[in-house]
């Protein structure tokens, strides 16, 4: 995997943190594509094999990096929603419960002793 690889793959989500990382992407690439003489990549491999296994190691390890935190946020944004769905429901519930006509009287110990004492 390199670089245009990770830079193809983020254009196809539509997560706000994939549209942060193609935009901060594009912005590494345009600053290594005015720093790369020209011709040095194609005959790089040529010329240094391990300074061309080095940069391809160091490519894949950005895209496993970039792989690991948009896995990351998914998560983190599912457990958002999952905790909003149980705050709704948990809502719900006490919204019926106050709604039904045979509710008792809050029977937490300290109002059962306020009670007890008057």
């Amino acid at each position: 995997m390199n670089t245009t690889d990770v830079v193809t793959r983020a254009s196809k989500t539509c997560d706000p943190l994939a549209r942060l990382l193609q935009d901060e992407m594009n912005r590494l690439l345009d600053r290594l594509a005015g720093s790369v003489p020209t011709g040095s990549a194609a005959t790089l491999s040529e010329d240094d094999v391990e300074l061309a296994a080095r940069i391809a190691d160091e490519e894949a390890r950005l895209a496993d990096l970039r792989s690991s935190l948009l896995d990351g946020y998914r998560r983190w944004s599912d457990s958002i929603q999952s905790l909003e769905d149980l705050w709704a429901l948990r809502a719900l519930k006490t919204e019926r419960l106050d709604r039904r006509p045979d509710r008792q009287p809050d029977r937490r110990p300290g109002r059962v002793a306020e009670r007890r004492a008057a």
